[in-house]
């Protein structure tokens, strides 16, 4: 692939190194100001530990990233097999090459798409992802689906590509996700907890705490380095210009190399206009890794053959292997059917039909063989009988959901850092919900919630561990950290501003309780969804 020159890194401009230093030095300053008030760690000197300064000075450039309304990739993004410890792919490591990749803020994304040397157009709609390829694409990237499948009817056709293996670079490139990973690359590494940030109040599952140390920040005049990812920026600019390395999702990894371009709101919206004009073809598309459990029809005669004529009932179904739990749709079968005696010899019939099976169902027609004996008749087979999985989407759901990624789009919340959830499952918890790490919040208002969404909705983590102050689906109110509750609900209430707001909990014990709590307390704007923890 021929990159674009911009992939190539610049020359250092040393010019432009004294209005760094000047823009470091009043990080430095303000660090200096802001820790008086922060309880961190700190050198023998008595002042702020160098990499808490370098560590600030790469958030003002990531953070920048993470608030744009979009970028412009060019690159690559490598994972799965054993060199990544990929526990979803484990036998295969794929390599995804992409050209002029426009990613929103909220994740909608427009670009080409190149896999083992075949391209693609791609598309990232209301949170779904659509692909328009050769049928060799997808030969190639799924080479243990069906012969089965309808392959000629997705060749150079828009599907659905959940669960075939391609990734949403939509949700790992938006400038936010994106921006937040380039100074927490290791997720699942936080440091041994310091200070509540919160002194004084009763502690609950997802307390946070000030951190003792941070990852180490290899910081030069136009690069910044944390683990394995090299984040390169334009001094005078600071925005960023290239992505390199690995970052790590606790024992998975993956690789980038990324030229990037920051692009204007005109750019942005662009993406959202092709996306509705593009809903109404998108609205009821294949799914193509989707296969049935059963390829195959089933047949059986229905009652006595006449002189002439023999009649049976055929029935096929829509119970897929896969994919079907989050999948609105139906299953086209081609029936190409083959009767035959004892003899070899065939008769013809009027049993090839495209039949049309809701998910989760079945469907039987009967039909006529014309000359066939019953005593003779051999078992019928169905070789060449084909199929392929639809999802309904609908044009409405598709242009609601473009028209509410555009919107957060134009109101992306402010990043900061703050305190660590504690290390393990409560700290993974959050990762699962927010794509984010502990250490990273959103600012709304007066308010640091945990995460937000394409749709703008604004989210908190509830982990572990409250299900054991509940008790008959209520939480005991004499439990120091039911009123800590209820005074965060109200806070997150004000600084919203009728925002919505989700409450994710991982305890199914619990969701209840926390609905009751909501509802007696008067904090019915907040949304309680059940979501275990995985």
């Amino acid at each position: 692939m021929n990159y674009p020159s911009y992939f190539t890194p610049a020359r250092r401009q040393p010019a432009k190194r004294g209005r760094l230093l000047l823009i470091l030095a009043a990080v430095v300053l303000a660090l200096a100001i802001i820790t008086s008030f922060i309880p961190l760690s700190r050198s023998g000197s008595g002042g702020p530990e160098v990499n808490f300064a370098a560590q600030r000075a790469s958030d003002t450039i990531a953070f920048k990233m993470a608030q744009l309304p979009g970028a412009k990739y060019s690159g690559s993004f490598t994972y799965g097999g054993k060199k990544y410890n990929s526990t979803s792919d484990p036998g295969t490591e794929r390599t995804w090459k992409f050209t002029d990749l426009v990613v929103s803020a909220s994740g909608n994304a427009a670009g080409t798409l190149e896999y083992d040397g075949n391209r693609a157009q791609y598309r990232v709609l209301a949170n779904f992802t659509f692909v328009n390829a050769s049928t060799a694409f997808w030969k190639s990237l799924l080479p243990n689906q069906s012969e089965g499948l309808d392959w000629a009817n997705i060749n150079n056709k828009w599907v659905a590509s959940r669960d075939a293996g391609v990734p949403n670079l939509g949700a790992l490139l938006s400038p936010q996700n994106l921006g937040l990973r380039l100074v927490s690359p290791s997720v699942g590494t936080a440091s041994a907890p310091g200070p509540e940030v919160v002194p004084g109040e009763a502690k609950l599952p997802d307390t946070r705490y000030w951190p003792t140390r941070v990852p180490q920040v290899k910081l030069s005049d136009d690069s910044f380095t944390i683990d394995e990812l090299t984040t390169t920026f334009d001094p005078e600019t600071q925005n960023v210009t290239k992505v390199a390395g690995l970052y790590r999702n606790y024992v998975e990894s993956a690789k980038i190399s990324l030229a990037v371009e920051y692009v204007d709101r005109t750019a942005i919206d662009k993406v959202f206009t092709s996306g509705r004009a593009l809903a109404p073809e998108l609205a009821e598309v294949p799914v193509v890794a989707a296969k049935p459990t059963i390829e195959q029809p089933a047949a059986r005669q229905i009652g006595n053959c006449a002189s002439t004529a023999c009649t049976y009932e055929i029935q096929v179904g829509g119970t897929l292997s896969n994919a079907e739990a989050a999948i609105t749709g139906y299953s086209n079968f081609g029936v190409k059917s083959l009767f035959r005696d004892r003899s070899g010899s065939t008769f013809p019939s009027d049993c090839d039909r495209v039949i049309r099976v809701p998910l989760n169902k079945f469907a039987k027609y009967r039909c006529t063989v014309r000359g066939i004996s019953a005593k003779t008749a051999a078992p019928p087979t169905f070789k060449g009988t084909t199929f392929l999985v639809f999802a309904i989407y609908s044009t409405d759901m598709l242009t609601e959901g473009v028209d509410a990624n555009q919107s957060a789009s134009s109101a992306t919340p402010r990043p900061v850092r703050t305190g660590s959830k504690t290390a393990g499952p409560v700290e993974k918890y959050n990762f699962q919900v927010t794509a984010m790490p502990s250490t990273i919040g959103v600012r709304v208002g007066d308010y640091v919630f945990d995460g937000f969404s394409p749709s703008g909705k604004l989210y908190i983590a509830r982990s572990a561990g409250y299900s054991e102050h509940v008790k008959a689906e209520q939480f005991d109110k004499t439990w120091a950290g039911y009123s800590v509750l209820v005074r965060q609900g109200k806070e997150q209430l004000a600084a919203a501003k009728y925002r919505p707001i989700i409450w994710y909990v991982a305890e199914p014990d619990a969701v209840q309780a926390f609905r009751n709590l909501i509802k007696a307390e008067g904090l019915s704007l907040i949304s309680v969804y059940d979501v275990p923890a995985t």
